[in-house]
């Protein structure tokens, strides 16, 4: 199986947990796969948007000698979570920004699990 493939069925596994709002990866082919709750109105463009964002600061980051392979940016009424994989393959995880609902340790799970994920 390939590592994309692999990493798109393990986000499908994962994208509903709690207080997640949305989420998605960005592969180093520029492909997404995306997975947003019933209750979100976030739009797939808006999600493919913002990853493309996130690899693009990553990779300004690099490039400017910051070894960085974990953000988190805080908004108005959320939290996007991002990593880094060794593979150039960015993760968002879209969350509340109110801690109550959502819960910290799943994304740093999702994150770890992520970050881990081999062929």
């Amino acid at each position: 199986m390939q590592q994309k493939e692999m990493t798109n069925r393990w986000l499908a596994r994962n994208a509903k947990a709690k207080g997640i709002l949305a989420c998605g990866v960005r592969h180093p082919d520029q492909t997404t796969f995306n997975h947003a709750a019933s209750s979100s109105d976030i739009s797939t463009a808006a999600l493919d948007n913002s990853w493309e964002c996130v690899s693009s600061t990553f990779a300004f980051l690099k490039q400017h000698k910051n070894e960085v392979d974990q953000m988190c940016w805080v908004f108005e009424n959320f939290l996007l979570h991002c990593a880094l994989r060794s593979d150039e393959t960015c993760l968002g995880i879209l969350t509340s920004k109110n801690a109550d609902e959502h819960d910290p340790a799943v994304v740093n799970r999702l994150i770890s699990e992520f970050k881990s994920l081999k062929k």
